[in-house]
């Protein structure tokens, strides 16, 4: 299923550069791609080494290969959002549900990441945490939380937008 999720987000990044004009990212967007790097760095620092040391040789190529295109693929959507949402600014239409749903993404990606660095655990010890109740937990409801308002906007923007509409015409 990682392999589906990554090709949907490789096409999809695609097509949403496909359609942007906007070619050059501000430097706000550089510092937080160059953070977003710092973190990924820092996520394959982390982790590589006790793959390499705990797991069999089987498991070994294919996990630092999940590890590092779980990397690369959250480094790849920040450019993406960023463009995505420059160019939206300079047409005057913010688009939440495409930021929500991208950030979600991407809080859904790194989450076990971000618990096992904040929490000390090893990344063999985090699974043991899922369905305790843990921060871990919270932090993927929170994701697809942000995923699932993110949908909802979009399935209802068209309604809350002619409500305003009509309340604007009725000069209320």
């Amino acid at each position: 299923m990682q392999w589906i999720t990554y090709a949907m987000l490789v096409i999809c990044s695609f097509y949403v550069l496909k359609v942007t004009e906007v070619r050059q990212i501000s430097i706000k967007g550089w510092t937080i791609i160059v953070a977003m790097l710092f973190i990924g760095i820092i996520i394959l620092a982390y982790h590589i080494p006790p793959v390499l040391h705990y797991y069999p040789d089987a498991y070994k190529i294919p996990l630092v290969l999940i590890y590092f295109l779980d990397v690369v693929i959250v480094i790849m959507l920040m450019p993406v959002v960023l463009l995505y949402a420059q160019q939206m600014r300079l047409e005057g239409r913010e688009s939440i549900t495409f930021t929500a749903i991208v950030c979600g993404i991407i809080l859904s990606t790194i989450a076990v990441y971000i618990y096992v660095i904040a929490s000390g655990t090893s990344l063999i010890e985090a699974p043991s945490a899922f369905h305790t109740g843990s921060i871990l937990d919270t932090l993927y409801l929170f994701s697809y939380l942000i995923i699932a308002v993110g949908l909802y906007v979009h399935k209802k923007y068209d309604e809350w937008g002619f409500r305003m509409v009509e309340r604007a015409l009725e000069g209320g």
